[in-house]
């Protein structure tokens, strides 16, 4: 695999997990899916899958021991723009779309979440088009919503910026295999009903629906990177033929060698990329 192709694969961890708990008689149909039509994609995803099955310790190493060859280590860098407003405190994230660190927003004195995208996505999109998807995203109001305090082009690399919410995720509560309780799930899955009913009437789709990103605050649940994965979607001229041009309020996968979006959460047209991905 060349070396050019490696930052396109950061996403290769969730790709193998994903196929290793799918049961053996379908595990073809979902590399099928997951290539997405890519030969390249089917055999490298056909050569890693017969690498953890041979030898199955690789499951248990860490994502970058696992795939060494197909990741580049290097945190996308804070923007020395970004630092006359936010003092980074910390990094607490690294995904295949975006660094993100704890900032003390120095303006007005507040903790915020600096999510600074990755240099090989923002190169493919284009400043424009983001801060356009980006701006549509800012429009939402609603208070189980985590809202968009700022977003640009610093210099060249393009980020938005959140509230930093120091409570945990669903994912972090659910961790220790505790069920919720029936009153506090109907609570939880209610607020998070109500967050995606407003964003869904005002054409936004999520597209990332996942424990990672529903919040708990008190009792109730803020949805997080609401819009986001539509923003780092790949303009046309890179998308599979008859996606967006045909769908203005959908986005079609991004054929830059990344599904935008989480494989063991996203509907089968979305991770095969037919549009229309709307709402349902």
């Amino acid at each position: 695999m060349s070396e050019s192709h490696l930052p396109n694969w950061s996403h290769v961890s969730s790709l193998i997990d994903v196929l290793m708990d799918t049961p053996p008689h379908e595990r073809d149909a979902m590399v099928t899916a997951l290539s997405a039509g890519d030969p390249e994609r089917r055999r490298e995803l056909e050569r890693l899958l017969a690498d953890c099955e041979r030898e199955p310790v690789l499951l248990a190493k860490p994502a970058a021991e696992r795939f060494a060859s197909l990741f580049d280590e290097d945190t996308t860098p804070f923007p020395k723009p970004l630092a006359e407003r936010y003092r980074v405190t910390r990094e607490v994230g690294r995904g295949g779309m975006a660094t993100v660190y704890v900032a003390r927003d120095l303006k007005h004195g507040r903790d915020v979440a600096v999510k600074v995208v990755d240099p090989v996505i923002a190169a493919a999109l284009g400043a424009d088009r983001f801060l356009r998807e980006i701006e549509i995203v800012a429009q939402l109001h609603h208070p189980h919503i985590v809202p968009l305090f700022d977003s640009g082009d610093a210099g060249g690399a393009l980020y938005y910026v959140m509230p930093f919410e120091p409570g945990l995720s669903l994912r972090e509560r659910l961790a220790d295999g505790t069920p919720l309780p029936l009153d506090e799930a109907v609570v939880l899955l209610r607020d998070v009903c109500d967050a995606l009913a407003h964003a869904h009437a005002r054409g936004i789709i999520h597209r990332d629906i996942k424990p990672d990103n529903v919040l708990l605050s008190g009792k109730h649940a803020l949805v997080t990177d609401f819009g986001v994965a539509k923003a780092l979607s790949v303009p046309h001229e890179l998308q599979s033929p008859g996606s967006e041009q045909d769908h203005p309020t959908t986005s079609g996968i991004a054929t830059v060698g990344a599904a935008f979006g989480t494989p063991a959460y996203m509907a089968p047209e979305q991770i095969i990329g037919e549009p229309p991905v709307d709402h349902r």
